[in-house]
């Protein structure tokens, strides 16, 4: 169970935040990673563009057991 919490937490939250990150004007070795995304800070744009995308895998990861369970259930 502890994999499946950090793979939905390495999916969702840093996954996310990687693709997205701009390290082009980053202090001391972060400038040197190749990321260069669209946003620079967390701002009301970063949150519109990437709102739906953690809702909705949160939404699923959250629900999902639950279906499996009546799935499998349901199967017996």
């Amino acid at each position: 169970m502890k994999k499946v919490l950090m793979a939905s937490f390495l999916n969702t939250g840093m996954l996310l935040l990687l693709v997205n990150a701009n390290f082009e004007y980053a202090p001391g070795v972060l400038k040197m990673i190749p990321l260069r995304g669209m946003y620079n800070d967390f701002d009301i744009y970063w949150y519109s563009h990437n709102s739906k995308a953690l809702c909705q895998t949160m939404m699923i990861t959250a629900v999902y057991p639950w279906i499996e369970l009546a799935i499998f259930g349901g199967l017996r």
